[in-house]
């Protein structure tokens, strides 16, 4: 009988790992060749430096452009929509049973928007928290009700 396999994707806005779980007592293998991880930018970096300007509405007067979105909010999202990218095609391929994912309520959003019907079908549960910094060994702990390690 061929194994379940399950990944767990630990994320947040910035960084992503999964792990493969291929059943009890088998634990968490880190997929290191899966792991995504978005360098932190400053703002400066992300945005030119002169945003323009325009008139004000009475008057000669020219004022700056307010900036219209957060530049790390964009990176977010773009990050999310990659990380998504990539378990589309991992459960298009069958690399995986069923999917378990902890990011913070945020990411998790931003993640699902892109979720093919692959991925929604394999998607089992999730953890709305960030465990990005927590130790793989420490990792079961927050899975013990979904995953048999």
């Amino acid at each position: 009988m061929k194994p379940t396999i399950t990944w767990l994707l630990v994320a947040n806005g910035t960084e992503a790992k999964i792990f493969e779980n291929t059943g009890p007592n088998k634990g968490l293998t880190p997929l290191t060749d899966q792991g995504r991880q978005r360098e932190a930018l400053k703002t400066s970096e992300i945005v030119a430096n002169d945003r323009g300007r325009t008139f004000t509405s009475a008057g000669d007067g020219r004022s700056a452009m307010e900036q219209q979105t957060d530049p790390d909010d964009v990176e977010h999202e773009k990050f999310s929509r990659e990380v998504a990218d990539h378990l589309n095609r991992a459960a298009q391929e069958n690399k995986f049973d069923r999917l378990i994912i902890a990011a913070p309520p945020k990411s998790l959003g931003e993640m699902r928007q892109h979720f093919n019907k692959h991925l929604e079908q394999k998607l089992e549960d999730d953890v709305p928290k960030d465990l990005t910094n927590i130790p793989t060994a420490d990792l079961p702990d927050y899975f013990k009700n979904m995953v048999v390690f």
